[in-house]
C-alpha cells in the first residue's frame, strides 16, 4: 500500500504534535482518540440514514432543551 501525503496533512500533523504535547499524551494516544472518534462519526451519520432513527434522534434533542 503506498501512502500519499499532501501538505495539508502534514500540517495536521504538526497539530496533532502540538495536541499531544498540550495534553501530556503519546502523538500515537492522540491519533487513536481522532480515529476512534471518525468512527463513531461513521457511524452516527450511517443510523440517520434511517428515517426512524432520524425521528428519535431530534426527539432526544428536544427533550435535551
Amino acid at each position: 500500500m503506498k501512502l500519499h501525503i499532501e501538505i495539508d496533512d502534514f500540517l495536521l500533523l504538526d497539530q496533532l504534535k502540538e495536541l499531544a504535547i498540550e495534553y501530556s499524551i503519546t502523538e500515537n494516544e492522540l491519533v487513536c482518540i481522532a480515529i476512534r472518534k471518525l468512527l463513531y462519526d461513521v457511524e452516527f451519520v450511517r443510523a440517520m440514514r434511517s428515517e426512524n432513527n432520524r425521528k428519535k434522534f431530534i426527539h432526544h434533542l428536544n427533550e435535551k432543551k
